[in-house]
């Protein structure tokens, strides 16, 4: 069993990034583009860093 985080919902799309499976809402999709996901286990800690390319 894989982790959940939400439920697939009409015009939601589904991709693979990096092997994971991610859901990403209609509204969001360009959103997407050039997505990484990585997952670190440094001095910093443990976990999943997401880059969008996007500046904050």
């Amino acid at each position: 069993m894989g982790l959940t985080l939400d439920e697939l919902r009409d015009g939601d799309k589904t991709m693979q990034v990096n092997g994971l499976g991610v859901l990403v809402g209609e509204q969001d999709s360009h959103y997407t583009e050039g997505i990484e996901v990585d997952y670190i286990d440094d001095y910093r800690g443990k976990g999943l860093v997401i880059n969008t390319g996007h500046s904050c």
